[in-house]
């Protein structure tokens, strides 16, 4: 970022920063449960219907999973040292918009009950676009 990261600019890149890190960072919780936990979880909370047990999900779940917790880490990064890492935001905020246009289209196209991906576009669009603004 070319502007200096100071008062209410900072401010809000370390609200909007926090509150996509805590968004990801929940992922971890699904690296880290057995199979039964994770996956009840996602079908009763997310909508999923209930599939037969393959080895291959949990390793997919893992996969997923902890890849979203390292995307909070990063931000939770920008968060406690955005003078730091400042370079970075416009490209990570970038990312996260490609991510709800990516959820946007694929809810769509699957023909999605938009309560199961309104939200979590609007998680990835909103914060990412105060950021960006700043």
């Amino acid at each position: 970022m070319d502007k200096e990261l100071t008062g209410i600019r900072k401010r809000l890149i370390v609200i909007m920063s926090c509150i996509i890190a805590f968004g990801y960072l929940i992922s971890f919780y699904f690296t880290f449960t057995s199979w039964e936990t994770g996956y009840g979880y996602l079908c009763d909370g997310m909508g999923a219907k209930p599939v037969i047990y393959q080895p291959i999900f949990k390793y997919w779940l893992n996969m997923a999973s902890a890849t979203f917790g390292c995307i909070g880490v990063l931000f939770l990064m920008i968060a406690i040292w955005p003078q730091k890492y400042g370079r970075i935001i416009p490209w990570a905020t970038l990312q996260m918009l490609f991510v709800g246009a990516v959820l946007i289209a694929t809810g769509f196209h699957l023909k999605l009950e938009t309560i199961y991906f309104l939200g979590d576009v609007a998680y990835c669009w909103l914060p990412a676009t105060v950021m960006l603004i700043c």
